[in-house]
């Protein structure tokens, strides 16, 4: 990744010089809506997924892009077979969860290399960084809340192709699991983090741009992820003795660990960028 990064730069550096190019600041911002699914062991969460959404970085002489990208949303969820972290339900006396609730969040930060000359209306860019995924889940009257927390190393092609006041656009990416964990925390007497070795991601855009002014546009998006992971390590985990917490059993240990799991969502995003 370093050597990739270095590389990029010193392109960046010898095509700022040419101010015959375009360049400058671009962003966007809008809201999206998804239908998310995660599989994990026997337990399987379907819930209609709503964010935010803001992304925005700069063009460097049309041939170096530096960008950036966040995303963050929640949703409830309806729970089949209970949560997924194996051996949580020996801490409640309280029946199998049936619903809960999960927040969401990505953060990637890139830096392409447009690959095609001339590019003022059809750059495809080929670029790296980091992605950056946290996936919160937890349920009603559970003491005890999992959130696996990812990094990446994507691989990522994108572009768009312009034609009067609308433009197609479109993203691919593989991202390479970096490090990936899941971290345990609630009504327990000491927050536990579990290494997850092995795992990947794909993600896939394409949607329209329709030109409002010479400054301002409108998108639409159709989104599609998916994250696949293996199991975490195993811990053992103890609830405090003073929990008041309704159904959550006091001074109660067990081993828990998160098992193989994956998690795909597909959906629309819309909203206005410059």
């Amino acid at each position: 990744m370093k050597k990739i990064l270095i590389f990029l730069s010193l392109c960046m550096i010898t095509l700022y010089g040419n101010d015959t190019l375009k360049h400058g600041w671009f962003g966007r911002a809008g809201i999206g809506i998804a239908d998310l699914v995660h599989q994990a062991g026997q337990s399987r969460s379907q819930s209609v997924f709503a964010s935010l959404y803001i992304d925005g970085g700069y063009t460097f002489t049309n041939q170096m892009e530096l960008g950036y990208d966040v995303q963050i949303g929640s949703s409830p969820n309806k729970l089949s077979n209970g949560l997924p972290l194996v051996g949580i339900q020996s801490f409640t006396d309280l029946p199998t969860p049936k619903g809960g609730g999960n927040i969401v969040s990505d953060m990637t930060i890139t830096i392409g290399y447009n690959l095609i000359s001339s590019p003022k209306d059809h750059p495809l860019y080929l670029g790296t960084g980091l992605v950056i995924n946290n996936f919160a889940i937890g349920a009603v009257d559970i003491p005890i809340t999992a959130i696996v927390v990812n990094t990446y190393l994507p691989l990522e092609i994108k572009g768009n192709l312009i034609k009067g006041k609308w433009g197609l656009e479109y993203l691919a990416s593989y991202d390479l699991q970096l490090q990936s964990a899941i971290g345990i925390l609630g009504e327990i007497q000491e927050t536990k983090q579990l290494p997850i070795n092995g795992g990947y991601a794909l993600r896939a855009n394409i949607g329209f741009t329709y030109q409002l002014s010479q400054k301002y546009f409108f998108f639409a998006t159709i989104i599609f992820r998916y994250a696949n992971l293996n199991a975490s390590q195993k811990t053992t985990i103890t609830t405090i003795a003073d929990t008041s917490m309704p159904g959550a059993k006091p001074d109660v240990s067990n081993e828990v660990y998160y098992p193989k799991s994956h998690t795909a969502y597909i959906g629309m995003r819309f909203g206005f960028g410059f």
